[in-house]
């Protein structure tokens, strides 16, 4: 069973990781912020520049990637099967 997680980057931000649900999670009610409808545009923006530059950076670094996944592949004449799931030996000995 996965506990819940919340990684969040508030105080600045709308955003947060849901673990559990494995997605980003958006709040931004004008309640949570006692009618300053200045501040919540404030996390808005932030959030909307904050997820737009983390995913280009993802995608800039997955590119990088692909591409060098191709040149050991082409080096190694590696050949890959469809994801399958591997048990972890190690569960449940972690402290």
């Amino acid at each position: 069973m996965r506990l819940s997680t919340r990684y969040s980057a508030e105080p600045y931000s709308c955003a947060w990781i849901d673990e559990a649900q494995e997605a980003v999670r958006i709040k931004s009610k004008l309640a949570d912020y006692g009618g300053d409808a200045e501040a919540q545009r404030r996390d808005q923006a932030a959030t909307a520049q904050l997820l737009h530059a983390f995913g280009m950076e993802c995608g800039k670094a997955s590119m990088m990637f692909l591409d060098v996944a191709e040149v050991v592949n082409d080096a190694t004449g590696a050949e890959h099967t469809p994801a399958a799931f591997v048990s972890d030996p190690m569960e449940g000995t972690r402290q």
